[in-house]
């Protein structure tokens, strides 16, 4: 089979699955952001919504209302990444 992909950065995708764990295997995690780091435009704030809603599909959770998503998003980001 092929090697698990990764991207360099992980520290949103470890905060994530450290409030949110996951008990199966993930091979591959691919994302891409156009914004500039530090810039001021919540690039990180959108990109780790992307990645509570995927880590919530693989634990087959059901979707949350935008409120509820956001507030958990928020802690994750101040408390865990």
């Amino acid at each position: 089979g092929s090697e698990p992909e990764f991207p360099e950065d992980l520290r949103l995708w470890n905060a994530a699955v450290q409030v949110l764990p996951i008990n199966v295997p993930v091979r591959s995690v691919r994302f891409f952001s156009e914004v500039p780091k530090s810039s001021g435009l919540a690039g990180s704030t959108a990109l780790l919504s992307a990645i509570v809603a995927a880590v919530r599909s693989l634990r087959a959770e059901p979707h949350e209302p935008s409120a509820a998503l956001a507030e958990l998003v928020r802690d994750i980001e101040r408390h865990h990444a």
